[in-house]
C-alpha cells in the first residue's frame, strides 16, 4: 500500500471515530437527574427557566406535569422535588436522590 494510501485510510478511521464520539457525546445530558420516590426525572435550564422531563422504563423522556420555578437554585432542586412530591413516599421509595 502507498503512503498515500495509508494516510488516507487513518484519516478515514479517523473522520469514522470522530462522527462517532460527536454523536455519543451529543446524546449525554449534563441535566441534574433525581430518583424521586422511585420515578427518574431530569430537568434542564432552558435559558432562564428550567424544563423537567420524566424517564420512562424504555429510556424514552416525556415533558414532566408540574413546573420548577426560575429562581431555584440548582442546588435547591432536590428538596424542591421532595417538597412537591413527598405524598408519594413509600417504605420502600422514601427519598429524592441525585443520580446524574
Amino acid at each position: 500500500m502507498a503512503p498515500f494510501q495509508r494516510l488516507l485510510c487513518w484519516g478515514i478511521r479517523l473522520l469514522k471515530w470522530d462522527i462517532a464520539m460527536h454523536a455519543t457525546l451529543g446524546a449525554m445530558s449534563t441535566a441534574p437527574r433525581f430518583n424521586v420516590f422511585g420515578r427518574i426525572y431530569s430537568i434542564e435550564r432552558t435559558g432562564t427557566r428550567w424544563v423537567a422531563f420524566l424517564h420512562g422504563a424504555d429510556g424514552k423522556r416525556s415533558p414532566a406535569s408540574f413546573v420548577v420555578p426560575d429562581f431555584i437554585a440548582e442546588s435547591e432542586l432536590a428538596q424542591y422535588l421532595y417538597d412537591l412530591f413527598h405524598e408519594n413516599a413509600t417504605p420502600t421509595n422514601g427519598d429524592v436522590r441525585r443520580i446524574g
